[in-house]
C-alpha cells in the first residue's frame, strides 16, 4: 500500500521520517575475494545494512541528501568498492588474511583522514587452539599484524575480539588474553621499534570480546 501523500508533508516531517530509516549501526566486513575484474584476490568489502543504505541512496533527492548527512563515503583507494560509514557507531571488521593488504594499499595509512576518521575495530581473537591438548594459548604471530592494524587507526575507541563459531573462552582465559595482548605488544615494540610509535595506544582502548553470534547480529554493541 503507497503512502502518496508522503510529498505533501512538511519538509521537516519527512526528513524526520527518513533520519528514522537510517540503521542503527552496521558492520563493515573487510575481506579478500576474486572479481570478474581481476585474477587474484582484491579487498572488497560488504556492509551488514547494504540493501537499507542502497535504498535510501536511491530513493529520492531528500533521503538521498539524509544518508549523506551522516555517512561519508571512506576507503576509496584500497577496496575495490568504497565504504559508506557512520564513524561513530559503525564497526570495521578485518579478516586476518585481509589485514596486511589493507594496510598497504593505497596511501600512507596512518596519514590519511579514513583511518583517523574509525572509532570502532573488529578483529579475530589472537588465541590459538590446540586440539591435542584442549588448550588456548596467546599467539604473538596472529596477534602482529592486529597491532600494525591498530596503530594505524589514531582516533580508535573500542577494539572487538571475535570469537570464531567453534571457540568458547570463559573469563580467566579472557583475562590471560587481554594481559598478554598488552604487554606482547610493548615487547615487540622494544625489539621492533617505530618513530613516533605511542606506548600507550593500548592503554586508551576499550577492549571486548564476542562471539560470531551476537557480533553479526550487532546485539553486543
Amino acid at each position: 500500500m503507497l503512502f502518496t501523500c508522503f510529498p505533501q508533508l512538511p519538509p521537516e516531517v519527512r526528513l524526520k521520517i527518513w533520519e528514522a530509516a537510517l540503521p542503527e549501526s552496521q558492520i563493515i566486513y573487510i575481506f579478500l575475494a576474486s572479481t570478474p575484474k581481476s585474477n587474484s584476490p582484491q579487498l572488497v568489502a560488504e556492509a551488514s545494512e547494504k540493501d537499507a543504505l542502497q535504498s535510501l541512496y536511491f530513493t529520492c533527492k531528500d533521503s538521498h541528501n539524509t544518508l549523506k548527512a551522516r555517512y561519508k563515503c571512506y576507503f576509496r583507494d584500497r577496496l575495490q568498492n568504497a565504504v559508506w560509514l557512520d564513524n561513530e557507531i559503525d564497526t570495521l571488521y578485518l579478516e586476518d588474511f585481509s589485514m596486511y593488504t589493507f594496510m598497504n594499499n593505497g596511501e600512507q595509512s596512518s596519514q590519511t583522514i579514513d583511518f583517523k576518521s574509525v572509532r570502532n575495530l573488529a578483529i579475530d581473537i589472537p588465541l590459538l587452539l590446540d586440539t591435542s591438548l584442549q588448550s588456548h594459548s596467546f599467539s604473538l604471530d596472529v596477534a602482529k599484524p592486529s597491532y600494525l592494524l591498530i596503530e594505524c587507526f589514531a582516533n580508535l575507541k573500542q577494539v572487538a575480539f571475535v570469537e570464531s563459531s567453534q571457540q568458547s573462552f570463559g573469563v580467566e582465559v579472557l583475562k590471560q588474553l587481554y594481559q598478554d595482548f598488552k604487554s606482547n605488544y610493548q615487547s615487540w615494540r622494544k625489539e621492533s621499534p617505530r618513530q613516533h610509535h605511542d606506548a600507550t595506544i593500548l592503554d586508551r582502548l576499550e577492549f571486548k570480546v564476542i562471539s560470531h553470534k551476537e557480533f553479526n547480529s550487532l546485539d553486543a554493541w
